[in-house]
């Protein structure tokens, strides 16, 4: 005798069939009059069997399908990134072309005070300090970045190579944190990602000279909330403000007053 199946799948009821009509094969000399019925379920449980194999060849298609789809997918992210990077530099993260691209312009800043300024820059969205200075030791973050520019160095630029994408752009132009730079070599050989070095002393006169360029058309922006002029004298208490941390932009000396 075969054990009785229970369960409400297709392969629970056709193993069910199977059951009974290997359990009714030895009675049935004795019981002709079911003999078509039989037969009828014999044929079912043919096609029921030919269905769950095509079934199954439909399912290994299926997930051979979501695979490829999430490589494919994985794929394009990382051209997204690239192109992204890219974008950063050929518009600047101050230009709106970039949100109407799709890409999502991120300011961080320890000044509460200061988000509509950074919004007024381009800035869509805008994070804390903490936030852009990860202390978990992890040797990776969540990709997040498709490109940065970072004016800190320290340990906020460690977290930005640590949590751009995959050949995401990190440019580094300034220490204001620190000169020092300690992060391992795991964004650089499983990201593909770049650390870009921003010079502004021995950089050719062609290049400085493109910058200025873009700096006076597409990058324009309006520096008056960034500038602050002082005479000489209005000097010393200035830089006790920048010493604590309480001046956007640059004091310009105007030593005609």
């Amino acid at each position: 005798n075969v054990m009785a199946v229970t369960g409400k799948s297709s392969a629970d009821r056709t193993a069910r069939w199977d059951v009974l009509l290997t359990n009714l094969k030895p009675s049935l000399p004795d019981m002709p009059h079911v003999a078509e019925d039989v037969k009828s379920l014999e044929g079912h449980l043919a096609q029921a069997r030919a269905l769950e194999s095509q079934q199954e060849d439909l399912r290994s298609q299926a997930r051979k399908i979501t695979a490829d789809l999430q490589v494919l997918l994985s794929e394009g992210d990382k051209v997204r990134s690239r192109l992204g990077a890219n974008l950063k530099g050929k518009f600047g993260f101050t230009d709106k072309t970039l949100g109407k691209l799709g890409f999502n312009v991120v300011a961080a800043t320890g000044k509460a005070t200061e988000q509509a300024f950074l919004i007024g820059l381009g800035a869509k969205t805008i994070i804390s300090r903490e936030e852009a200075n990860d202390t978990s030791g992890r040797p990776l973050q969540k990709p997040r970045w498709a490109g940065v520019v970072d004016t800190v160095g320290g340990n906020i630029l460690a977290t930005a190579l640590k949590a751009a994408k995959y050949s995401g752009l990190v440019a580094a132009c300034g220490n204001a944190m620190s000169p020092d730079l300690n992060v391992n070599v795991f964004p650089f050989i499983l990201r593909g990602v770049s650390l870009l070095g921003v010079d502004s002393v021995e950089i050719p006169m062609r290049s400085r000279q493109m910058a200025w360029s873009k700096l006076a058309g597409e990058w324009k922006i309006d520096l008056a909330a960034l500038v602050t002029e002082v005479s000489l004298e209005e000097l010393n208490p200035k830089i006790d403000e920048i010493l604590k941390g309480g001046i956007r932009g640059r004091v310009v000396v105007d030593l005609s007053k």
